[in-house]
């Protein structure tokens, strides 16, 4: 399986760990990368990623997961310090931590923030949310972030809720010469 660090990190452990007991037998290994794998060259059976990119994945079956909610967060210090907007007009008088569009094309809440969010200064760029996390919660900015990985950070607060344009449709995308296959499991 492959998929990205954030998922890997907060969703993925105690699933292994459920999985494995039901199938001792059996070995999971996960490739964590934020890049797009050729499952077919690579030979792995699934991922989990941005519905978005199925076009880039040809030869897998894609069914969709989840919506995942993104808001906007800040630090408690960075907050005491700057205040907290109240809209999304607000964040021009803020730092805004960003991602790279290149190695994070499809995550479309992220490219909602980048094209509509005009921050005061952009302290840092950077092709993985968990680093966006752990920098907004070392006052560096604020950030748009996944929901279900904040909420668990005591020292973020979620300063602007989740809308429409900040979520993302994730999906399981699994090998189609697999997918019919009854050993081909899947834990999430």
């Amino acid at each position: 399986m492959t998929t990205g660090q954030t998922i890997s990190l907060a969703i993925l452990e105690s699933q292994i760990v459920e999985f494995r007991a039901l199938h001792p037998h059996l070995n999971v290994e996960l490739l964590v990368t934020g890049y797009i794998v050729d499952m077919h060259a690579d030979k792995i059976d699934q991922a989990i990623r941005p519905q978005a990119i199925h076009e880039e994945c040809p030869g897998t079956e894609v069914i969709p997961l989840c919506d995942v909610g993104f808001a906007v967060y800040g630090s408690k210090n960075y907050l005491a310090k700057h205040g907290a907007p109240d809209s999304f007009d607000d964040i021009a008088d803020h730092a805004l931590v960003s991602h790279d569009k290149n190695a994070l094309q499809y995550f479309s809440p992220l490219n909602w923030a980048a094209e509509n969010l005009h921050p005061k200064t952009v302290p840092l760029t950077t092709n993985q949310v968990g680093v966006m996390i752990h920098a907004a919660s070392q006052d560096l900015g604020l950030a748009v972030l996944p929901c279900f990985v904040s909420e668990k950070d005591d020292s973020l607060v979620r300063v602007i809720d989740e809308t429409d344009e900040l979520t993302l449709k994730l999906a399981i995308y699994v090998r189609d010469d697999i997918a019919d296959k009854t050993d081909a499991y899947t834990f999430v």
